[in-house]
């Protein structure tokens, strides 16, 4: 019986070893908030959830489902980890190493307490924006439609992927003197295949992404312009997995997702889909309320679509039709640099819409 005790209280010894002593509950103030959470040492560092840090603050915390990439949102700032690291990017600008990794241990993610203790006080007290920086802490993808042997629809004497291009970048022109930071998925005429288009936003962690295309029909008649969001009646909590197979790196990020916790998968099911979906669709309602006043012609609207550009980004994104090349008017419009001068003008200001 003795042998039994022994063994017992040594399984208990080596599990909070492993696992970390947990209960203690120690105060914190951060954005004007004093509050208590309970911590967990982990070797000879101490630890706390970052669930119950967002509750406690009064933010948000989301899981990317593919890269695992945490994001923290308290009082209009985003701190976001990646699990393992202690790297912690702060407003997509500011990028600091905490003391300790983020870790995870039986599905929750943990942080470590200097991050609650020191460098989130900070942070929540310069919380206003400064001036002229609006859109500096703003990432924008832009992605030119088609490209390279892919000419898109033809029209006029024109191509779809030479329109885009062009109102592309000067949509990239407008952005950058208002201040935010764009990347244009290509800024040439080459061709890119659609799951590498949505992967530039993804792997440089944009805020938005926007693809610009040109519009044809068999009804010459059609013209006009339109926007598209992401929309999926149902959320399939294995497609992406599915998806991953064709992807260079999609073991790895199977292998992640495989290894998700039912509490941090339960934060993916509920927040990742409903509220990317939900912030495409107010993007796009901002882009096409400006682009139909400024390109005149028939406003289409915005409609829900399934499209890959879509579907594939992590973030909030739309697909933009400028106008018909099959109609006449719009096609004669589209050839004036005035006119691709206007459209690009006003994409830019629905995308100031919506990040303001």
């Amino acid at each position: 019986m003795r042998r039994i005790k022994f063994a017992i209280l040594t399984l208990v010894w080596l599990f909070a070893c492993a696992f970390g002593a947990s209960g203690a509950l120690r105060a914190f103030e951060a954005g004007g908030r004093s509050f208590k959470l309970e911590t967990s040492t982990l070797g000879s560092a101490e630890y706390v959830s970052l669930y119950d840090l967002s509750q406690a603050v009064g933010g948000s915390l989301t899981c990317d489902e593919w890269t695992r990439c945490l994001e923290l949102r308290i009082s209009g700032r985003s701190f976001r980890f990646m699990p393992s690291s202690r790297i912690v990017l702060i407003d997509n600008e500011d990028c600091l190493n905490l003391p300790n990794a983020v870790t995870e241990v039986k599905g929750d993610a943990l942080i470590t307490t200097a991050f609650v203790s020191s460098i989130l006080p900070d942070y929540l007290k310069s919380s206003g924006k400064k001036k002229g920086s609006a859109g500096s802490k703003k990432l924008v993808v832009l992605d030119a439609g088609h490209g390279g042997h892919d000419t898109g629809c033809r029209g006029g004497g024109m191509n779809e992927k030479d329109i885009a291009l062009d109102v592309t970048k000067r949509v990239r022109d407008i952005l950058t003197e208002m201040g935010y930071r764009v990347i244009m998925t290509r800024s040439t005429d080459v061709f890119l295949e659609l799951p590498s288009r949505s992967d530039v936003a993804n792997r440089n962690g944009a805020d938005i992404f926007v693809s610009i295309h040109v519009n044809d029909a068999q009804n010459t008649s059609a013209s006009g312009t339109e926007t598209y969001y992401l929309a999926k009646p149902q959320v399939d909590n294995d497609y992406h997995a599915k998806r991953l197979d064709s992807s260079s790196y999609g073991y790895e990020l199977r292998k992640r997702w495989n290894s998700l916790t039912t509490r941090m998968k339960s934060v993916v099911r509920q927040q990742h889909y409903q509220t990317t979906q939900q912030k495409s669709q107010l993007l796009a309602e901002k882009v096409q309320k400006r682009l139909a006043r400024a390109a005149g012609g028939d406003n289409r609207g915005i409609k829900g679509k399934n499209f890959s550009v879509l579907r594939n980004s992590y973030c909030p994104a739309c697909l933009v039709e400028i106008g018909f090349i099959s109609n006449y008017s719009d096609m004669k419009k589209m050839k004036t640099s005035a006119h691709r001068q206007k459209v690009a003008q006003a994409i830019a200001q629905g995308i100031k819409d919506y990040l303001k």
